[in-house]
C-alpha cells in the first residue's frame, strides 16, 4: 500500500486512518514527491521526523483534531509546529520567518469559525502513543520568528 500526500493537505479523516504520518525523506526526488511529502507510520517508533493527531481544546471548550509534530526533547512551539485542521484548510501557529499580514490572521480565525477569545488560549495533547514522546502545551496565539526570539504575533 503505497499512500503519499503532502503534510499541508492531511484531513481529519486521514488521521482517524493513521494516527501518525512520517515525512518521506527517503523518497524525496520521486516523481510528484518532495520535503512536503508524508506517508502512514509503519510502527511506533519514529525513525525521523513525523507528524502525530493530537486533540486542541479551544478557550471557549471546543475540542478540534490536528496535528503535531512530537519531540521527546523539546516543547518549543517552533519544535511542535501545531495545526488545527478545518473543513477549510489547516491552521498553523508557527511562522517562522515569514510576514503575517492582518487578513492572514482574519483567514484562520474564519477556519476557525470564532473569535480570538473564543479560540485562545488553546491546549493540546498528544493523541497516539508514540514510543516515549510526550507532547502537550499552550498555545496562547500566533507565532513568529523575529530579532532572533519567538515572539508572540497575535
Amino acid at each position: 500500500m503505497k499512500i503519499r500526500k503532502q503534510v499541508f493537505e492531511l484531513t481529519v479523516a486521514d488521521f482517524e486512518r493513521f494516527s501518525v504520518w512520517e515525512f518521506a525523506t527517503d523518497e524525496v526526488g520521486e516523481s510528484g514527491q518532495d520535503e512536503a511529502t508524508v506517508r502512514p507510520m509503519a510502527s511506533s517508533v519514529p525513525e525521523g521526523l513525523c507528524v502525530a493527531r493530537a486533540k486542541f481544546e479551544l478557550a471557549d471548550g471546543t475540542v478540534m483534531t490536528g496535528y503535531v509534530t512530537p519531540n521527546a526533547a523539546e516543547d518549543d512551539l517552533a519544535d511542535v509546529q501545531p495545526h488545527i485542521i478545518t473543513h477549510s484548510g489547516q491552521v498553523g501557529f508557527w511562522f517562522g520567518m515569514m510576514p503575517l499580514e492582518e487578513g492572514d490572521l482574519a483567514e484562520y480565525h474564519r477556519r476557525l469559525g470564532r473569535t480570538v477569545d473564543a479560540i485562545f488560549p488553546i491546549r493540546y495533547s498528544l493523541e497516539t502513543h508514540l514510543s516515549d514522546a510526550q507532547c502537550a502545551g499552550i498555545i496562547e496565539g500566533f507565532y513568529a520568528w523575529r530579532n532572533d526570539k519567538t515572539v508572540l504575533v497575535k
